[in-house]
């Protein structure tokens, strides 16, 4: 959603406005305002998410291959996957949170 113009409304309509298209779906907020959101590994070794909340909160966990983590963040938190095990992990990727968050139907 790079490029993109993302607006909330207070009823949990989110509009994202690119330069040819225009979509407004509804967005889970929690009741402290942050977004659910869920992480899918679709690799076949175990992968570490990490993210420090704006709100500053911490979150760490480890999920198994082709397992999935929820979780509750801010619109403008990342997640940082890692690979390899604990001690000698590689920051394989950093996802936007808006990107995993959980759409309603």
């Amino acid at each position: 959603m790079r490029n993109n113009v993302v607006e909330i409304n207070p009823s949990g309509d989110l509009r994202i406005t690119s330069q040819r298209t225009v979509a407004i779906k509804t967005v889970h907020f929690s009741r402290n305002g942050s977004i659910q959101c869920c992480y899918t590994n679709h690799t076949q070794q175990f992968q570490i998410i990490r993210m420090a909340t704006a709100a500053g909160s911490f979150l760490e966990r480890a999920v198994p291959p082709q397992g999935h983590a929820f979780f509750e963040a801010g619109l403008q938190d990342h997640l940082e996957v890692h690979t390899g095990n604990p001690i000698t992990s590689i920051l394989a990727d950093r996802i936007p949170c808006e990107q995993l968050a959980i759409w309603a139907s």
